[in-house]
Formats: structure tokens, C-alpha cells, sequence
């Protein structure tokens, strides 16, 4: 299974796609729970930008739990995005994404490990797609950013 993101708006306590808002997209594979989003790196990252304190580390929260963002948590959450797209080299590196946790390509001879640009590409994808929900979220009343 695949982790999805996307954009909704609460209307009437209903869960609605927001016009011009993309369908779910890919935010990583099942196992990224833990082994990418609930990694060391990520979770330094998002204590590092974490404003105001207490509030709840949303991408490393994913370890435990689908998450819903809203209001003022869409701010922690792109934060967090911003910090990993600025650092996703160095937090490739620190997390050694695997080729199962990235898609890796099948070739004739039964595997492909990626290289790492290859896997830097794909996790910036991965980061893309959410703060783009982020984005629609931010442009409505109760706009809200689902990953599960």
C-alpha cells in the first residue's frame, strides 16, 4: 500500500475536494511510516522548525497514525516540508532509502537499486505533492491536508 496525500474543505462537517485541487498523489510507500517519516533526520528537522511549541510534529506523527492537518498546523507542516526539501540530500543520506521504499525499478535482472539522485528525486517528489496540498488547503475556509 501507498501513503496518499490531498486537499479537502470541511463543509457541513463533510469532507469535499477543493475545486482545482489534484487527486490524492504518492507521499511514499507503507513502509515509509517509520523507516522515512518517523526517521531520525526527519524528526530533527521538524523539532528544528517546530513553532509554537507544544505543537505536534506532523510528518513524524505519521509513524503512528494517518494524519489530518488543519488551521494553524498547516504552517508546522509546511515548515517541515521546506526544511526537508532544503536538507533532502543530507537527509537521504542520514535515512538510506532503500529501492523497495522508493518504487525501485525492475530490470532483466530482477532488481535495480537506485542511485542516489534517483532516490533525492523521488522523496522531492514525494515532498512536492504535499506541500501542494498545502497550498489548496491554505486557499479555503477549513481547508485541510490528509496523508494516509
Amino acid at each position: 500500500m501507498s501513503l496518499l496525500v490531498w486537499a479537502f474543505q470541511m463543509v457541513d462537517e463533510t469532507r469535499v475536494p477543493i475545486d482545482g485541487a489534484p487527486d490524492a498523489k504518492p507521499a511514499g510507500f507503507e513502509n515509509w511510516r517509520t523507516s522515512v517519516w518517523g526517521s531520525n533526520a526527519v524528526v530533527a528537522l521538524a523539532e528544528a522548525v517546530r513553532r509554537p511549541r507544544p505543537s505536534r510534529l506532523i510528518l513524524p506523527s505519521l509513524a503512528e497514525q494517518d494524519i489530518v492537518v488543519e488551521g494553524e498546523e498547516l504552517d508546522q507542516l509546511e515548515r517541515e516540508v521546506d526544511a526537508l526539501l532544503t536538507n533532502i540530500a543530507e537527509v537521504v543520506r542520514q535515512i538510506r532509502i532503500t529501492a523497495p521504499m522508493i518504487g525501485g525499478v525492475v530490470n532483466a535482472s530482477g532488481s535495480h537499486v537506485p542511485s542516489e539522485p534517483e532516490i533525492v528525486e523521488s522523496f522531492r517528489h514525494r515532498l512536492r505533492y504535499i506541500k501542494e496540498a498545502i497550498k489548496f488547503a491554505k486557499t479555503v475556509p477549513r481547508g485541510l491536508v490528509e496523508i494516509s
